[in-house]
């Protein structure tokens, strides 16, 4: 079976676009990040800052900008520091979902880069049909063997990583360019079409702060299916909320917490589809890079692929 190629085009439709961007405290860098988006956003897009339980000067610099750019649609939002999921589904309830159009949710942490991702969004969802969340930065399998032994957490397999993030792995990270289905894809950033929201319905609350897992399976339930498409975007290290805000629980607590809820809601899982998820990579379009050897690192990534794909045969079967 493989791609599920779509025959339908956009034609004359309006496409939209929300930008919905979860905000903490990020004076130093928001800016930055905004001004990367309004580099983005064609003449349907609105952005949506979420500044959930902000007390730095990251209002004043938002309305700074919206008074030096009055063409461009931005609407702030107000969350009471409820964290990453209860911020996105604040952005989602005050925006457009209805026409045809894709959210574009991303923390406060990253910076897009390329200029044609609207265009080149819009391509991606024209080519395959049912196609739900995507990651720009990373996504996986759920192993089934391993999931239904019910005594391990990590049943996640088959993990890649877009070349923009923080792994970049020269010998298995995706490619500028390239898509490649995933059952569970990560944020951020993430595209989520207006389709899947009225389909699908929005993030699960009960999984807050943060989701990925059950969100993805539930858009999977739908029947839509996910993937991680390798767009240009800048995130370091330092710049993440997580890693700077003193945390209610631990990334682990809420990891473990999540997965055991998950567990409890599903049982059993719907059987792999290996027609789909069949690791392919497509070229949906040509960055123009060169990719020269780095020599210093290609012993320690050689290693971790050969490693990281005898795990992957492990939990596949």
């Amino acid at each position: 079976m493989g791609e599920v190629i779509s025959t339908t085009t956009v034609a004359e439709q309006t496409v939209y676009f929300n930008y919905i961007i979860t905000i903490h405290n990020k004076e130093q860098l928001i800016e930055r990040v905004i001004m990367s988006i309004i580099n983005c956003t064609g003449e349907n897009s609105h952005i949506y800052p979420v500044l959930d339980g902000c007390t730095d000067r990251t209002e004043d610099i938002i309305d700074q900008i919206i008074a030096k750019h009055p063409a461009v649609a931005i609407t702030k939002l107000f969350a009471d520091d409820v964290h990453e999921l209860k911020s996105i589904n604040v952005g989602l309830n005050s925006s457009l979902q209805e026409g045809y159009g894709f959210n574009i949710i991303l923390q406060d942490d990253v910076v897009l880069a390329d200029p044609e991702m609207e265009s080149k969004c819009i391509a991606l969802y024209q080519k395959f049909i049912r196609l739900g969340i995507v990651s720009f930065r990373h996504g996986q399998n759920i192993s089934r063997s391993v999931y239904n032994k019910n005594n391990r957490r990590n049943f996640f397999y088959s993990y890649i990583e877009n070349e923009a993030g923080h792994g970049r792995n020269q010998l298995s990270s995706l490619k500028t360019g390239y898509f490649i289905y995933k059952e569970v894809v990560m944020k951020s950033p993430i595209c989520i079409p207006f389709e899947v929201i009225r389909i699908a319905g929005k993030p699960d609350e009960r999984y807050a702060p943060w989701d990925d897992l059950a969100y993805c399976y539930t858009v999977a339930e739908a029947g839509f299916y996910n993937g991680v498409f390798a767009i240009d975007y800048y995130s370091d290290l330092e710049w993440g909320t997580t890693r700077e805000k003193v945390q209610k629980k631990s990334v682990l607590d809420v990891q473990v917490q999540n997965i055991k809820r998950f567990r409890e809601d599903h049982a059993k899982l719907m059987a792999f589809n290996s027609s789909i998820y069949d690791n392919k990579k497509y070229l949906i379009f040509k960055a123009g890079k060169e990719y020269p050897v780095n020599y210093s690192t290609v012993i320690a990534d050689l290693k971790f692929t050969i490693i990281d794909r005898l795990k992957n045969f492990i939990k596949s079967n």
